[in-house]
C-alpha cells in the first residue's frame, strides 16, 4: 500500500509529508509495533531512493511522519513524556528514522 501511495503522490511538488503511523502507540502494550513502523519507514525511504534514480526527473523524496496522540499513555507516562520517547525512538538511526514526528490535532476540542 505505502508504495502505491508514494508512486501516486511523488509528482507532486505540494505533498508536505507521508504518514506512516497515526495513534498506533497508544499504550504500553501497542509499543511493540514501534520496530514495524521503523521498518516501514526504512522500505518506503529505500523504494523512494531507488524510484529516483530510474523514473521521472518530476518526483521528489517526501518526507516521513509519524503522528501521536495527545493524550499521555496513561498515569504512568505523562503527555509530554510519551512524545519525547516517541521522538527519540522514531529518530534514532540513519536508515529507518522518520524525519518528522508530529501532534495528532483534535480541531473538534
Amino acid at each position: 500500500y505505502g508504495t502505491k501511495l508514494l508512486d501516486s503522490i511523488q509528482q507532486y511538488d505540494n505533498v508536505l509529508a507521508g504518514v506512516i503511523g497515526n495513534e498506533v502507540m497508544n499504550n504500553l502494550l501497542h509499543w511493540q509495533a514501534a520496530p514495524c513502523l521503523k521498518a516501514y519507514a526504512r522500505d518506503l525511504k529505500r523504494y523512494m531512493a531507488g524510484k529516483g534514480r530510474h523514473d521521472d526527473e518530476n518526483r521528489h523524496k517526501i518526507p516521513l511522519m509519524y503522528t501521536t496522540q495527545h493524550d499521555g499513555i496513561g498515569a504512568a507516562i505523562s503527555p509530554a513524556e510519551q512524545a519525547l520517547l516517541i521522538h527519540n525512538y522514531m529518530t534514532c538511526s540513519h536508515d529507518g528514522n522518520v524525519d518528522d514526528d508530529g501532534d495528532d490535532v483534535d480541531c473538534g476540542r
